[in-house]
């Protein structure tokens, strides 16, 4: 499986997530519209993170201007340029910050790092069905699209989650069931959000490498976008991690050049190529609120 590496973006056209991620081996990121029945069932109870000032309330749907990923301005002060127009997904219009994923009606999981308070909380909404067709249409309906009520449990790194509670239930889509076995190394994993903010990204053909206490590394496809997202046991269909960091997402194409994806091998040798890490969902006291 191939890794994805981003630079940091410059601050004005920041993504919300506070580390990057990256491509090993082969690209296995495929579109919503791409994917088995199977996967889009799964998709449909994740969802994007986007801040209110990207979005607005047009009679019963919501509007939003997205930004073509291709021709992205990328990079810090010191090293930027644009994402190169022939990259996969050029074409396609980005928008949320970060990814998360419904695990009871109205009790949404994400990264610690996106959601950091309730002032954050208060300014953001959590869209989702944020597809291509979605994307290219700049228009979806407000009951895709949820505001964050309160923070109910967060936790920094080592565990770097956030736990919330929406405005209100989630209609016709289902809580995914979340695991409580012990991750090993070796299990088969697939992880489904927005990376680099790219409409929904089922990321599958992963294994986990490593484990501690609170984390597991993967070699998932995942970029800056990605965090939050929901990482999921390939045999069982149970959420089992919280993706919330890697390497380096992209990187220049020659002096000069425009940015592409870091590409590692699956095995996570070389320089940079050191994993995406997870946070284990079976760490962060979830269980009392998966009744709701």
């Amino acid at each position: 499986m191939i890794k994805i590496l981003i630079p940091l973006i410059f601050q004005m056209m920041s993504f919300a997530a506070s580390s990057t991620k990256v491509i090993y081996g082969q690209d296995n990121r495929i579109s919503y519209s791409h994917a088995s029945s199977h996967y889009q069932a799964l998709a449909d109870s994740t969802a994007g993170m986007v801040h209110d000032r990207h979005i607005k309330l047009s009679g019963s749907s919501y509007t939003f201007k997205a930004s073509r990923f291709g021709g992205r301005l990328i990079g810090n002060m010191f090293d930027n340029g644009p994402i190169c127009m022939d990259e996969n997904f050029a074409d396609e219009k980005t928008l949320p910050d970060c990814s998360g994923f419904l695990v009871a009606k109205d009790i949404l999981v994400t990264a610690g790092h996106c959601v950091r308070d309730q002032s954050t909380c208060n300014s953001i909404k959590w869209v989702f069905g944020y597809t291509k067709e979605i994307a290219q249409r700049g228009r979806i309906s407000k009951e895709n699209v949820y505001s964050c009520k309160k923070i109910l449990s967060r936790a920094n790194a080592p565990k770097d989650f956030t736990i919330l509670k929406l405005d209100r239930k989630v209609v016709n889509r289902s809580a995914l069931r979340v695991s409580t076995q012990k991750v090993r190394v070796g299990d088969e994993v697939v992880a489904i959000g927005h990376p680099s903010g790219l409409p929904t990204k089922i990321s599958a053909g992963a294994r986990v490498f490593k484990t501690t206490q609170n984390t597991f590394k993967t070699n998932l496809d995942t970029f800056s976008g990605s965090s939050g997202s929901a990482v999921i046991d390939e045999r069982t269909s149970q959420v089992v991690g919280i993706l919330v960091k890697g390497a380096e997402d992209f990187v220049r194409d020659g002096p000069g050049g425009c940015f592409r994806v870091n590409r590692c091998s699956e095995e996570l040798e070389g320089s940079g190529c050191s994993g995406e890490s997870v946070s284990r969902i079976s760490e962060i006291g979830l269980g009392k609120y998966l009744n709701n």
